[in-house]
């Protein structure tokens, strides 16, 4: 029913859902900061031994196996067709 249509409440809840994407958002960033200080402090290491796909000495941030690239594309994947 398009007269039950309330423009103003379409946009209070725009800005509601805009304001909370950038909340966290900016509690990500935080806590990730905080994972890439604790990663320098910690010094190279893995979290896969034998399995992780990082070459040579990393971070444990960086840390990442076979398994986990291909579940990243099947999501990618996953979204992309959802977006079509």
């Amino acid at each position: 029913m398009a007269d039950d249509f309330d423009e103003d409440e379409v946009m209070a809840q725009a800005a509601y859902e805009a304001e909370h994407a950038a909340a966290m958002e900016d509690e990500y960033n935080r806590a990730m900061a905080e994972e890439q200080d604790r990663a320098r402090e910690r010094g190279p290491g893995c979290l896969f031994p034998g399995k992780c796909c990082m070459p040579g000495p990393h971070d444990m941030s960086e840390c990442h196996t076979a398994d986990m690239i291909e579940q990243f594309n099947r999501e990618q994947r996953r979204g992309g067709q959802e977006r079509a």
